[in-house]
């Protein structure tokens, strides 16, 4: 059985200028007893557009209070269709962050803030 909550996307903080920081949203994120995770919902990209995500992973490694993992998926709003992504993702309680690589030519090494409503 998977525990979902609601999800709210805060903030996006990259490594190069040019791009917003401010990318609010809301999604829901579901995790099963285990260490697998699925999310999906829509936020407001740091490039001004509209996105919406569908993404699943895991989080296998646990540091003190802090879960570690990957999640993939696919997202819109960065090109004319939906987008592959994969990145680093970590929770320390209902806080979590999302590592993103850059991808040449679209965005910046981007760390994500978002969390979640128990």
């Amino acid at each position: 059985m998977m525990d979902c909550l609601p999800q709210i996307h805060l903030a996006a903080l990259h490594s190069e200028s040019g791009f917003r920081s401010a990318v609010p949203g809301l999604g829901v994120l579901c995790r099963s007893p285990g260490d697998m995770l699925i999310g999906a919902g829509g936020y407001q990209n740091s490039l001004g557009r509209g996105s919406v995500y569908l993404a699943a992973g895991k989080e296998p490694w646990v540091f003190g209070g802090v879960k570690a993992g990957f999640i993939g998926g696919v997202v819109t709003g960065y090109r004319d269709s939906a987008v592959p992504m994969l990145a680093g993702f970590a929770s320390y309680k209902q806080v979590h962050l999302t590592l993103i690589p850059k991808v040449p030519g679209l965005t910046p090494w981007t760390l994500g803030l978002s969390f979640t409503i128990q």
